[in-house]
């Protein structure tokens, strides 16, 4: 009997799956991963400032950090997990603008 896979990702404001497509040497076909991944809102706004006198706002820009990404690597080589972690980081920058311009829940 196979257990289900629990994630372990931290809190986040915004939690996702996602799935990564990898092709591995060791193996014929090409492998679907389920990644499950933690995003927190930033902002790169510094606010209320005085420049010479006159007062202005810094309201900045929103965007996501990818803060945690896990996947079920049981059955895998740590060669194996090694090449999907890299496709994972590869890929959780397209995820983080996704995200971003989709203006998801900061739940």
């Amino acid at each position: 009997m196979q257990t289900k896979f629990e994630p372990n990702i931290p809190s986040c404001d915004v939690e996702e799956i996602f799935y990564v497509y990898v092709e591995l040497p060791s193996r014929e076909e090409e492998v679907e991963i389920e990644v499950h991944c933690g995003f927190n809102w930033h902002n790169d706004g510094i606010g209320k400032y005085e420049f010479w006198g006159s007062v202005y706002v810094d309201k900045g820009f929103d965007y996501v950090v990818c803060e945690a990404a896990d996947w079920d690597k049981t059955g895998f080589t740590e060669e194996e997990i090694k090449l999907v972690e890299q496709k994972i980081d590869k890929e959780s920058e397209t995820w983080c603008e996704d995200i971003t311009r989709s203006g998801k829940s900061r739940d």
